[in-house]
């Protein structure tokens, strides 16, 4: 939450020129000098949220932990959502697989990155109705919902509407078993 303030601030407030940040040189958004550092620093941070959260579903398969599967992938799409948003084509069906030996992941089209998104929001949306309970003793390691489980599939089918806002009126990315 607090990368993605960050980041809202200086690309919102400070672009459009809500704001302007004049106490140094390191930011300079509001002169519009954007620089590849700018994007390699979004990149990178979208990125390794993303990583964790493959690596959370991991751990979560591992140990059959259902609930815990449906959180990752709620998140992890949350992260390469706003990077297919930013970048583009991306790599998504490859990506986070280098102890498989995938060092170079090919990049997907948008267009695939949504279907695979849609398709991973369906089943952890499934998996939030077979495990709508978190032990106890795990509630206070999530600091969003608490592991909430109603609280997180809310926010699965909320980001799963914006996706489907996002690619309406694009018939040939509605795939019939996904987005419909």
């Amino acid at each position: 939450a607090n990368a993605q303030t960050y980041n809202t601030w200086f690309w919102n407030n400070e672009l459009v020129q809500y704001t302007a940040f004049t106490g140094g040189t390191t930011r300079q958004e509001h002169r519009y000098f954007i620089g590849d550092q700018n994007w390699q620093s979004i990149w990178n941070t979208y990125s390794r949220y993303a990583s964790n959260d493959v690596n959370m579903l991991d751990l979560a398969l591992a140990q059959k932990h259902e609930a815990l599967q449906a959180v990752a992938l709620t998140l992890k799409v949350y992260f390469m959502q706003n990077l297919t948003d930013i970048f583009g084509d991306i790599p998504y069906s490859e990506a986070f697989k280098a102890d498989a030996g995938v060092t170079k992941p090919r990049f997907d089209s948008q267009q695939e990155v949504y279907q695979q998104m849609c398709m991973e929001l369906e089943r952890a949306n499934r998996l939030y109705a077979r495990a709508p309970y978190v032990e106890e003793s795990r509630k206070t390691l999530d600091r969003m919902y608490g592991f909430d489980m109603e609280k997180w599939r809310r926010f699965n089918n909320s980001l799963y509407l914006r996706l489907l806002c996002r690619i309406s009126g694009r018939p040939e990315t509605v795939v019939d078993s996904v987005c419909n």
